[in-house]
């Protein structure tokens, strides 16, 4: 079991215990890690939160790949959303002092679980992890060091290798990592990976934590997460590869590639149009927000293109206005790049498979990763 979590209760809880107990179990517990020693009551400098749903098969890869990190002083809480499989297992199997395993009487979902996780956290950095993905080994090292050196910085990310597991097929996800950059491609799609940010828990607390984009579900509950931290402070991405998501028939990301895409495109347009209306301090028509958003799964009309291009050039303005020392063909570059990915996107998308148009995407947008 997780005695390091159990003595931190009877200790803290219940002072039961007397000096001579206290000694002899921090000295059986250790709490040794590579170069880093936590002990019971020390502060870690970033909480790991992963919510964990029937994850067996990629668990324990998952979990080497955080326990083994070149940057150890972390704690890791992990909350099981009533899995049926043996993933409780697996997580007890590693008898890590550092993890903390909490679990739901019912299946929550994601958004609660993150929360519940979120609320316990004892670091100032929060880093998020899902329970079928990789972090390579420098991740937290180099996620930390970028907040420390950056206090403007609410929320960093990094690019991402996909690995799609059914086909064996990779590729990595480049995407812009200034803040202007960022503050543009959030109007049109999605540019972070869950399983690859580190960000402020004061922030994340200012927002009231992870929410959902309606009652009914836990869909895209990350995009517009992503969405009320950039309204509060910058975000940037590490412009390197720091961790793998894994795409298979379990995953959310699947989602994307399923027969669900017109539920998630309405979902991404409702959230894009969120950030397109901070940005331009204004409401802007449901038709535009189609248009701009590479999630839309329809044919755009005639009057859709007219509200769209409008609505672009004000949001080319906007960006202007909001980063003046941003180089002016920095800019515009971006602004090129984007509109042939959104023109090709609303007239190629309709006619091709969705796999191809994600592998397509990605290379268009990594065009932009500067």
């Amino acid at each position: 079991m997780l005695l390091y979590h159990q003595y931190n209760y009877y200790f803290h809880e219940t002072k039961s215990f007397v000096p001579i107990c206290k000694v002899v179990i921090m000295v059986y517990l250790g709490a040794q890690t590579k170069g880093c020693t936590l002990m019971p009551g020390q502060l870690p400098s970033i909480s790991v939160i992963m919510p964990l749903y029937n994850a067996a098969d990629y668990l324990k890869e998952t979990l080497h790949s955080i326990l083994n990190q070149t940057f150890q002083d972390f704690e890791l809480i992990i909350v099981d959303d009533a899995s049926t499989d043996d993933s409780q297992a697996i997580v007890e199997s590693f008898g890590d002092p550092r993890i903390l395993l909490l679990r739901n009487d019912t299946n929550c979902g994601q958004v609660f679980s993150l929360n519940r996780a979120l609320s316990i956290a004892r670091a100032n950095y929060v880093a998020q992890h899902d329970a079928d993905d990789i972090s390579f080994p420098t991740r937290f090292e180099k996620q930390w060091h970028y907040l420390q050196t950056h206090p403007e910085i609410a929320m960093v990310g990094a690019w991402s290798q996909f690995n799609i597991l059914d086909t064996g097929s990779q590729y990595v996800r480049k995407v812009p990592t200034a803040p202007s950059g960022i503050d543009f491609a959030l109007c049109l799609y999605n540019c972070f990976s869950g399983s690859n940010i580190m960000y402020r828990k004061s922030v994340a607390q200012s927002i009231g934590g992870h929410s959902r984009v309606n009652s009914q579900s836990d869909v895209n509950h990350d995009y517009y997460f992503y969405i009320l931290m950039a309204a509060c402070s910058p975000l940037a991405i590490i412009p390197e590869v720091l961790g793998q998501v894994n795409i298979h028939s379990d995953s959310y990301s699947q989602l994307y590639l399923s027969g669900r895409t017109e539920m998630l495109g309405a979902t991404n347009v409702k959230i894009n149009s969120i950030q397109l209306e901070r940005l331009l301090g204004h409401k802007i028509p449901m038709p535009a927000a189609q248009f701009l958003s590479l999630y839309s799964f329809n044919s755009p009309s005639w009057e859709a293109l007219k509200a769209g291009s409008k609505v672009y050039v004000a949001l080319f303005q906007a960006i202007r206005r909001r980063y003046p020392d941003e180089p002016f063909y920095s800019l515009f570059y971006a602004m090129m790049m984007n509109l042939i990915l959104i023109l090709t996107t609303r007239f190629i998308k309709p006619h091709i498979p969705v796999r191809v148009y994600q592998s397509w995407k990605y290379s268009l947008a990594g065009l932009l990763k500067t």
